[in-house]
């Protein structure tokens, strides 16, 4: 049993990779398909190795059948993984080579290996020539019990003939996976044929599944997939670091033309390709700075500045480059491109300017037919940006595409989400959404904000509708100052609510402390006669600014929502907390209830669940998100009561 050793542990890092890799949001590509197999396979062979071992230590007591069946399908499982981990890398290493040729030939080699040795396994059972048991049933090794050793070398030999043949279009990842994967699987190899006590075929399977995890897997949201370079969230990770450290930088958004006709023409194999080239080319032209896949077709090159009065030279090689061609195989194409020069110095920019910047400057350069744009931050106060955000917001109104987003509100006192907020989300003609701390103030300022309110209502009113009370019992919506002053609008809300069968208890009306003191006849009129009905009225955002305690204590609410500024430190300052237990104290002697927004960590939610908050929302729980998603977060959620630290998904 000491020769399992190696094996057991093998097994315990697999399982630990195991979990680690489930518990991981990621998203379900081939490639990560592909490496659970060879997961999943490298597990089953730890297994079964251990049984062989088993069975033959006891092979008096277990049928000879038995103990052959078991250690043949121990020796197919193997050869099985191996081909599976040589499949993985020969696809990850030649999936920038534009021939397709030379990995049709990888691939058909090693399905020739597989059958070889599964060939010899099977003829084994009548020859002996992997294993037998002799007369006295003991295991025995036949002349080629190291088949799988062969076809290791051989699979071994082929990739490092792929690897220095393609080697220019291999990416940095997969070489390291090749200057370390191979050497280690050598010595393991060796070590394996000195001391055949000791069983390492688990342990190799381990070895590589880690290399591969290290350099493939575990940051594989923070990679995109096309171009091998960090994508959006790398990015604003970065900048956000960059800021922090009040580093001067200069960020080129190079945005490419077009490329949609050029996937029509090229095939979008091709276009992957060229996206690769051009990624490629930035990355080795960044000198000390980095390059991220900003989006599908647009780069950003981060390179940190001194002072300066013109752009230096990078934007200037930049754009030179695209002026000529790309060679592709036997294509050869012109891609166009636009280049987005912003200069960031100081303290004053945040990451959410910085991106909203880029992307008026990407909006300026595609009006304008520009090749490039210097922005700074004078420029970023450029009205045209007003007017760009109006026009979108004039075209989800237009064109009925405002959306609703869910945020799920979790229950203290039975451990479950009962309710969720309704949140706007609008989108630009690109699909991209558009910055709420903007739009909805201009959109008030504008009168575009009563387009955007109807059908709000309209959308949680039909999903209402849809859903049964069980499932989902209330969703509350912050209602405006122009909807208050609508005229009828009482009667307009309750003909939608009867026209989806859904009941006034099961829609929440949050509207603030600034409506409660209006003097506009209209909208105290209107809050009125919503009070003669069974809506649930919730006052949101108490702790802004003036609260009025009386107009509170007077209206009919039945739940107050904490600001999150009233709560932010609660957990470090003692008088936040005792402010905090005397608000939700008197809310409770008054009948209401209370729920705590902004929740962002475990201990928050603990500190205020045992001050007696009664409901809690934030990021700690879950992000705003679509019906479906909101739909599908409740059923998963749905035996899972009581316990914060099963609620909460987003710490």
């Amino acid at each position: 049993m000491f020769s399992l050793v190696a094996e057991f542990l093998a097994f315990i890092l697999l399982l630990v990779l195991a979990i680690h890799l489930y518990e991981r949001e990621r998203v379900n590509s081939y490639f990560a398909k592909k490496f659970w197999r060879c997961l999943l396979l490298a597990v089953l062979s730890v297994l079964l190795n251990a049984l062989t071992v088993l069975t033959i230590a006891y092979a008096r007591a277990v049928p000879l059948w038995l103990n052959m069946l078991v250690n043949s399908t121990y020796f197919l499982v193997s050869y099985a993984m191996t081909a599976s981990f040589a499949q993985y890398l020969f696809e990850k290493l030649l999936s920038h080579v534009y021939d397709g040729t030379c990995i049709r030939r990888a691939t058909w080699a090693n399905r020739g290996l597989l059958a070889a040795a599964v060939c010899v396994t099977v003829l084994n059972l009548s020859t002996g020539l992997v294993f037998y048991f002799d007369e006295n049933l003991q295991y025995r090794r036949g002349p080629l019990n190291g088949v799988g050793y062969i076809q290791v070398a051989a699979e071994a030999v082929l990739l490092i003939y792929c690897y220095l043949r393609h080697r220019g279009s291999v990416d940095a990842a997969m070489k390291r996976v090749v200057r370390v994967g191979v050497p280690v699987t050598a010595l393991l190899v060796a070590f394996q044929q000195m001391y055949p006590g000791v069983l390492l075929n688990g342990t190799m399977g381990a070895f590589m599944a880690i290399i591969l995890f290290i350099n493939f897997q575990s940051q594989m949201v923070e990679v995109d997939a096309i171009t091998q370079l960090g994508n959006r969230s790398s990015f604003l990770l970065e900048l956000e670091m960059q800021l922090a450290a009040r580093q001067p930088m200069q960020v080129i958004l190079v945005s490419l033309c077009q490329f949609g006709a050029m996937n029509l023409a090229y095939g979008y194999e091709t276009g992957d390709e060229i996206l690769y080239e051009i990624a490629h080319w930035l990355d080795g032209e960044r000198g000390k700075g980095k390059v991220f896949c900003f989006s599908p077709v647009t780069f950003a090159m981060l390179q940190p500045t001194g002072d300066r009065e013109a752009p230096p030279h990078w934007t200037e090689r930049i754009l030179d480059r695209f002026k000529g061609e790309w060679n592709l195989g036997d294509s050869v194409c012109r891609v166009p491109a636009r280049v987005l020069d912003m200069d960031v110095r100081g303290g004053r920019w945040t990451v959410a300017q910085i991106v909203e910047c880029l992307e008026f400057g990407q909006m300026r350069l595609k009006q304008e037919g520009r090749g490039y744009l210097y922005f700074n931050e004078e420029t970023a106060r450029d009205p045209q940006r007003r007017k760009y955000l109006a026009d979108c917001l004039r075209r989800c109104i237009a064109q009925r595409t405002v959306e609703v987003w869910y945020q799920p509100v979790y229950c203290s006192g039975t451990g479950a989400f009962c309710s969720a907020e309704a949140l706007v989300r609008l989108r630009d003609g690109d699909g991209g959404l558009l910055p709420l701390g903007e739009c909805i103030p201009l959109a008030e300022e504008s009168g575009l904000i009563g387009g955007i309110n109807r059908q709000v209502l309209e959308r949680v009113c039909a999903f209402l509708g849809a859903v049964e009370p069980g499932r989902l019992g209330m969703v509350t919506i912050n209602l405006a100052m122009d909807q208050l002053a609508e005229p009828a609008f009482v009667q307009k809300l309750r003909e939608l609510l009867k026209e989806r069968g859904v009941a006034e208890e099961r829609l929440g009306l949050e509207i603030t402390e600034r409506m409660l003191i209006s003097e506009e006849p209209t909208v105290r009129q209107t809050l009125e006669e919503l009070a003669d009905g069974a809506f649930p009225f919730l006052l949101d955002d108490f702790g802004v600014g003036y609260s009025n305690f009386s107009g509170v204590l007077h209206f009919p609410f039945s739940k107050i929502k904490l600001d999150c500024s009233l709560i932010q430190n609660i957990q470090t300052d003692h008088k936040s907390r005792l402010t905090v237990q005397a608000v939700i104290d008197l809310f409770h002697r008054s009948g209401m209830e209370v729920v705590a927004e902004g929740i962002e960590t475990r201990s928050q939610a603990e500190q205020l669940q045992a001050l007696g908050a009664d409901y809690l929302q934030g990021f700690y729980f879950a992000r705003p998100m679509p019906e479906e998603d909101l739909l599908r977060f409740l059923e998963e959620r749905r035996g899972d009561t009581g316990a914060l630290s099963a609620a909460g998904v987003c710490e």
